[in-house]
């Protein structure tokens, strides 16, 4: 008999193709062989947190407010009288949160004292975990460059931001970002309240940039093969795409990727 109640765990991956998934992604291979597969599901926006606001409240970017990554106006945050996937569920559920917080509203939701849920925050708390085994973090100059970031829609500014730089990170896998997420999560499913529903949005940070991984991943990729049309422009492309920082990134992954190539 299914529980009216079941226990829920999300998943997510950030800038993670479809066509990433293969011989490289076994235990993803694994949950789609155990799992309903939606293969004509398209994200919402080409933006991190954007997306996010649009998965967590079932509403497009146009409806949330939320159309940018992050800046000091609104249009970086989901307005606040939208429903979203938290307050629906933690009244029931016993609602816990890993990883990357990127569903953005004012007050933010994990700082809130209404809040049921338990925030197992990434922001702070991986830096002071790094810090206190004197490890760096997965990042450096060498995988940072100068892009343009729009400012409250009147002004661009220089700001430093991933760039396709791609190596290993040295330290041990243990201090790599998503391990450090994937212990979070195994803490919240030993921690939770077993007399209630329970729900986990793990939000994982890879594949996004910087592009610097450890061992052994960094190791079993030799060659990829990319799509024929990358690195190639569309013969009207808009001069505007390269005024902000998603259009600038873009250009340089293509620059990249064209050389690569070559």
């Amino acid at each position: 008999m299914r529980k009216e109640h079941p226990n829920l765990i999300i998943i997510m991956a950030d800038q993670l193709r479809l066509d990433a998934i293969g011989s490289y992604t076994p235990n993803i291979n694994q949950l789609k062989e155990n799992s309903v597969v939606f293969e004509r599901a398209y994200c919402a926006s080409p933006i991190c947190v954007p997306a996010r606001g649009a998965f967590f409240t079932r509403k497009y970017p146009n409806e949330t407010g939320c159309l940018i990554n992050r800046g000091e106006d609104k249009h970086s945050r989901v307005s606040p009288e939208h429903p979203h996937l938290y307050g629906l569920m933690e009244d029931t559920w016993d609602s816990w949160h890993t990883g990357k917080q990127h569903l953005q509203m004012a007050p933010s939701l994990d700082k809130s004292p209404d809040s049921k849920t338990n925030w197992r925050k990434l922001e702070g708390r991986y830096e002071a975990f790094l810090q206190e085994n004197n490890k760096r973090k997965p990042d450096g100059p060498n995988y940072r460059g100068i892009v343009p970031e729009m400012t409250n829609g009147t002004i661009t500014r220089p700001k430093t931001y991933s760039i396709p730089t791609v190596g290993c990170y040295e330290e041990e896998s243990e201090y790599f970002i998503d391990e450090f997420i994937a212990r979070d999560s195994v803490e919240a499913i030993r921690r939770r309240d077993r007399t209630k529903p329970f729900l986990l949005n793990a939000m994982f940070h890879a594949p996004h940039p910087p592009l610097n991984i450890p061992d052994p991943w960094f190791s079993k990729v030799e060659e990829v093969e990319l799509p024929v049309n990358v690195g190639e422009w569309y013969s009207n492309q808009s001069p505007l795409q390269l005024y902000n920082l998603t259009g600038a990134i873009g250009a340089r992954f293509l620059q990249v990727y064209s050389e690569f190539k070559v």
